[in-house]
């Protein structure tokens, strides 16, 4: 299986128009590790197509800067995690997953994620391991990085095997990352925990939306 379609770098990009096919991850969004005359990230993702992937759009941040001013607009994801053998995890957008607890206290800011369509094919595997309750979402934006200025609007989300829009920040006593200005609203949301098979846990996984953090969150749907 093919692994990844794009992967967009550094500052300025756009990804728009393409149709994505077959691939594990449809793009990646990775800020530049030099100083630049323009320190930051500024990359579109929008009016793009993807079927039959394992996850749509990443956010990979890493611990020389912040990754930054982020748009994913206007999208269709097919996510169909039964085409892959053994999947752990699969989204239409989220952070990387595999972050180190120390992330150079760097943060993920000013991404919008709106008028976008995310629907997931039939996924019916048994998963008792709690963590699988956060790992096949619509929308997961949860790590150990702390997340500013985040806005999720305007989304429909169709048929997620377990929570529809997840997002907060993960944290330790070292690492204390925090969620602020997180604006949720004005999202379609259907069947979340579409898949019976995955166990709840101290929370339920089929909830539509779930915002962890330590401030500044809203949610309107």
């Amino acid at each position: 299986v093919a692994e990844t379609a794009i992967e967009a770098h550094r500052s300025m990009g756009t990804v728009r128009d393409n149709v994505i096919n077959g691939f594990r991850n449809g793009v990646l969004i990775v800020p530049g590790f030099f100083a630049e005359e323009y320190d930051s990230t500024l990359i579109s993702i929008s009016n793009n197509k993807f079927y039959n992937i394992l996850s749509g759009v990443t956010l990979w941040q890493i611990s020389v800067r912040d990754l930054a001013n982020v748009n994913i607009t206007d999208n269709s994801f097919e996510i169909d995690p039964s085409r892959f053998e053994n999947p752990q995890n699969s989204y239409g957008v989220c952070t990387l997953d595999a972050l180190p607890n120390d992330n150079g206290n760097k943060k993920i800011t000013n991404v919008s994620i709106q008028n976008n369509i995310i629907k997931f094919l039939p996924f019916d595997a048994v998963y008792s391991d709690p963590d699988f309750t956060q790992n096949f979402c619509g929308i997961k934006l949860f790590s150990y990085v702390s997340i500013k200025n985040i806005k999720i609007t305007n989304n429909q989300i169709i048929d997620a095997p377990s929570i529809g829009i997840f997002v907060g920040a993960r944290g330790d006593a070292s690492y204390p990352n925090k969620a602020d200005g997180i604006d949720v609203t004005n999202n379609t949301i259907i069947n979340a925990g579409k898949n019976i098979n995955i166990s709840s846990v101290g929370y339920n996984p089929r909830t539509p939306i779930r915002v962890n953090g330590n401030a500044g969150a809203s949610a309107e749907n």
